[in-house]
């Protein structure tokens, strides 16, 4: 009787260890990206940055022109940008 309670045990175990692996498999394969971030809440991973494609370009300005008002620059903004031949 005793060796049965122990294969019995030992099974039991034997079943807790594999739904142990098959946890600590899937924590390995998820990503922070699998769950949402909430506001508010400090997290202990740093998320990672998308790289953003940057193009350098050399220009000259040749003029200023007055434009629409709608650009919200004031009549001295106005003054400080333009060149004075114009």
């Amino acid at each position: 009787m005793l060796q049965d309670e122990m294969e019995e045990q030992l099974q039991s175990l034997k079943r807790e260890v594999d739904e142990l692996r098959a946890e600590v498999a899937e924590l390995k394969r998820k990503t922070p990206d699998d769950e949402p971030l909430l506001p508010g809440v400090e997290y202990d991973f740093v998320p990672k940055v998308v790289e953003k494609n940057t193009i350098t370009i050399t220009a000259r300005i040749t003029g200023v022109i007055r434009e629409p008002s709608t650009l919200g620059l004031t009549d001295e903004e106005w003054e400080l940008y333009s060149s004075p031949d114009e």
